[in-house]
């Protein structure tokens, strides 16, 4: 995939720009990666809770990994 290229490349925000309108579970957590990395953190926490908003933790995508950056956001 192109954006963990650019991760790999140390190159988060141009991995920001590919994923910023995914929807998938696996892009959303990267996403959120990316906005860490980026200090976007309100945007981190909005990427993993998703549509559903701050009511739903059962939505964060990729289990406790994504708990676990929801923490850093």
């Amino acid at each position: 995939m192109l954006a963990e290229s650019y991760v790999g490349d140390n190159k988060p925000w141009k991995a920001y720009e590919v994923l910023k309108d995914s929807h998938s579970e696996r892009n959303r957590y990267k996403h959120a990666q990316t906005c860490i990395r980026l200090k976007k953190m309100a945007e981190a926490e909005r990427t993993l809770y998703g549509s559903r908003g701050k009511t739903d933790i059962q939505n964060v995508p990729a289990g406790a990994a994504g708990l676990y950056l929801l923490g850093h956001a």
